[in-house]
């Protein structure tokens, strides 16, 4: 058996370019048109957006949103009133009320553990400021 091998001269290469990014050519544009254009598109945008509303919830005459439902009845929840009475009030500071008992993560569902705290304070008297006491959630208690 014959293995013939053949040498062949090197082929001419193309003159280095980038792996990563083909040349571009020279852009008609200059910056100034650019910065231009752009601020017209965000004037354009920010008169958008004073129009921009959802057919699901939207200011209402007093301005408090009024939340429309699809055909299952869902709406979307104003949550706005939620928190420590109503949401208006900072909550009591430590010093007015008392933190009576501590939970702190059990493994699994937390619900009974924190149940449970709420009834033993709950079984209290109240203090002079009308307070029985409160439950401190540990990091993670859910």
């Amino acid at each position: 058996m014959a293995v013939f091998i053949t040498i062949a001269p090197p082929l001419p290469r193309a003159p280095a370019q980038s792996v990563f990014m083909p040349p571009r050519p020279p852009s008609p544009y200059s910056s100034r048109a650019l910065i231009a254009g752009l601020l017209l598109s965000l004037s354009l945008l920010n008169g958008m957006a004073d129009t921009n509303l959802s057919v699901w919830a939207f200011p209402g005459s007093s301005g408090r949103i009024i939340e429309q439902p699809d055909a299952l009845g869902n709406r979307i929840v104003d949550s706005s009133g939620v928190g420590y009475q109503g949401g208006l009030q900072p909550l009591p500071s430590s010093n007015t009320v008392p933190v009576k008992v501590t939970i702190s993560p059990v493994a699994g569902d937390n619900t009974a553990n924190i149940q449970n705290a709420v009834n033993q304070v709950s079984a209290l008297p109240m203090n002079a400021n009308g307070f029985r006491g409160a439950v401190l959630l540990s990091v993670s208690v859910r």
